[in-house]
């Protein structure tokens, strides 16, 4: 059966991958390139070239009017090659590892002239590498849709005190409500803002391997408060009399969030860029209900057809609490 199931999975994938490639090779003005004996001048910096997937590498020449140099670039594992790991738990390698669709190329080369020694090299450093006294400005868009919290716009700003070395600020304020369910007679105006420091460090890691992309490692520190109003029922017993209690109660919710973060600032155009990171850290939750009469264990709370969604986090039960945080998102903004 596994044995069936591999070669079903490795067959549907490779069926479905192109045994071609595209690379895009980037040269200094007025350069060619020859690959396979073709002579390829666009009359751009840019050259395109489709060669076939293999383990081998991938081998080509760049020329101007007096310099030409012959260039090599491994191959190396394709976007298959990961995905038959995952589906086959690495028995693809026993059964087909020399399948050259197991194998790509990088789909960037950037070249550059060394004058002094009349030849032509790959390029090592970034496109655009920050420079002290740059500055960014940026909006984290995801929390302006945020369905599970309050909503926020937010706007930040991003300062290279030291080349490769930057500070940001951002501040965040609620501008409008989700509708809720169990929402109930408004006892407090909704609030809610958020607060995030960063300090970040690109060029100690290249895990991408594109020289557009700076990729950085990051410690964050974001504050957000909420207060709003919620509404419960529950049985409760007094004096041997057991009824049903529907109360409005404010809820107070602080959240702290330290995180350690990966991330890779991608320009979009020559001043826009995404900023997409990830990261791991701890939540320090703190949730307060002034003047909640429920009191559990001694009452149960009701989750009846009006109430489907009663978030029991936001209930005195949870005071103070350190959780595990995860973190996954953008930014999106200009830079100056």
């Amino acid at each position: 059966m596994a044995a069936t199931l591999f070669l079903l999975l490795n067959s549907c994938a490779v069926n479905s991958f192109s045994n071609i490639t595209k690379v895009k090779i980037h040269t200094p003005e007025n350069s060619g390139i020859i690959y396979e004996n073709d002579t390829i001048q666009s009359g751009r910096n840019l050259h395109i070239i489709h060669p076939p997937r293999s383990r081998d590498s991938l081998g080509f020449s760049v020329f101007n009017d007096s310099v030409r140099t012959d260039l090599s670039f491994r191959s190396k594992f394709s976007s298959l090659h990961y995905q038959m790991l995952t589906y086959t738990l690495g028995l693809h390698y026993l059964v087909n590892r020399n399948n050259p669709l197991y194998y790509d190329y990088k789909a960037n080369i950037y070249i550059e002239l060394d004058s002094l020694q009349s030849k032509f090299y790959p390029r090592k450093t970034k496109i655009a590498p920050f420079e002290k006294n740059t500055v960014m400005f940026y909006t984290s868009p995801l929390m302006a849709i945020d369905l599970f919290n309050t909503p926020m716009l937010t706007i930040g700003a991003e300062y290279f005190f030291i080349e490769d070395i930057s500070i940001s600020a951002e501040f965040g304020t609620r501008y409008f409500d989700w509708p809720r369910v169990n929402q109930g007679p408004e006892l407090i105006d909704k609030q809610g803002n958020s607060f995030r420091l960063e300090l970040k460090y690109y060029g100690a890691i290249d895990i991408t391997d594109d020289l557009t992309f700076n990729e950085y490692f990051g410690i964050e520190y974001r504050y957000k408060h909420e207060q709003f109003t919620q509404a419960i029922s529950y049985s409760t017993q007094q004096d041997d009399i057991k009824f049903v209690r529907n109360e409005n109660f404010i809820v107070v919710k602080n959240l702290s969030i330290l995180n350690l973060k990966y991330g890779a600032n991608i320009p979009l155009g020559r001043r826009f860029f995404f900023d997409v990171y990830t990261g791991l850290g701890a939540r320090f939750i703190d949730i307060q209900n002034p003047g909640l009469r429920f009191n559990p264990p001694e009452d149960e709370l009701i989750n009846d057809v009006a109430m489907p969604h009663i978030d029991e986090t936001n209930i005195g039960e949870l005071r103070r609490d350190v959780i595990f945080n995860f973190t996954l998102g953008f930014k999106f903004g200009i830079r100056l």
